[in-house]
């Protein structure tokens, strides 16, 4: 069953209740300009508590986890905080989504691995979502990695080209173990965005650039359209948050 955003909040503090014993006094929702919702929790025990939740994409099958969490010794400076971030949300670009600095600061917070039911293969729409950025794992040694245009259809890298194609064509007579959708938790781009991010990258005239030869080799094109930023530094972790995910998957 799908839940609203505010049954994934609730469930998430629920947990929560053998550690802090406060109570929620105060609720603030936002939409930010990639139409990702937010809400800022406030709650209170010794102190007030201020926790940022993000309405994730595909969370169907995990719990919600708080963004992000602040202290305040005041219910005042609580609420001036919760300002503060619902205007930069609500006005925030890409640029303001640094990925790679919040890998080193919460080593797995920034990026969500979810593994699909093994049904996806056969039934992507089912599954899938325009803008998802997509990674297969085959014969448990190598990942390739596309973003998803819908009806079908996939943008990714070949041996020379970035080109769309049909999922059909990309999955092909791989060997695959798990179909990954790396979930970038605060959006830095609106999945119509990363799907024209995509489609530019499949212009000759783009395949003549030094982002984009990187992209052939490291896979780096589906992340730059996703969220416009290169992490290919961090690839290592990111293929041990995917073979976690896939070893802990219980729909495949």
């Amino acid at each position: 069953m799908v839940r609203t955003f505010d049954e994934a909040i609730n469930e998430s503090l629920s947990s929560f209740l053998g550690e802090w014993h406060g109570k929620i006094v105060d609720r603030s929702y936002g939409t930010t300009r990639f139409g990702q919702r937010f809400a800022l929790i406030t709650t209170k025990d010794l102190w007030f508590v201020v926790r940022l939740y993000m309405d994730e994409d595909h969370l169907e099958n995990r719990r919600l986890h708080w963004y992000e969490l602040t202290d305040h010794k005041t219910l005042e400076g609580a609420a001036e905080h919760v300002k503060e971030r619902t205007d930069k949300l609500q006005s925030a670009t890409a640029s303001l989504c640094n990925y790679a600095d919040m890998f080193y600061r919460y080593p797995s917070h920034p990026i969500e691995m979810v593994v699909m039911p093994s049904e996806c293969r056969s039934n992507p729409d089912a599954y899938l979502k325009p803008g998802d950025h997509i990674l297969t794992e085959f014969m448990m040694f190598a990942t390739d990695e596309a973003i998803y245009v819908g009806n079908g259809k996939v943008i990714h890298a070949s041996t020379k080209i970035v080109k769309e194609n049909t999922w059909e064509n990309f999955i092909g007579s791989k060997w695959i173990t798990s179909i990954v959708v790396q979930v970038y938790r605060i959006r830095g781009r609106s999945p119509e965005e990363i799907v024209e991010c995509a489609r530019e990258f499949t212009k000759e005239k783009h395949t003549e650039r030094e982002e984009v030869r990187k992209a052939h080799n490291l896979n780096q094109f589906a992340t730059l359209s996703a969220c416009g930023q290169e992490l290919s530094k961090f690839k290592r972790k990111l293929l041990r948050f995917v073979r976690d995910a896939s070893s802990t998957n219980v729909n495949t």
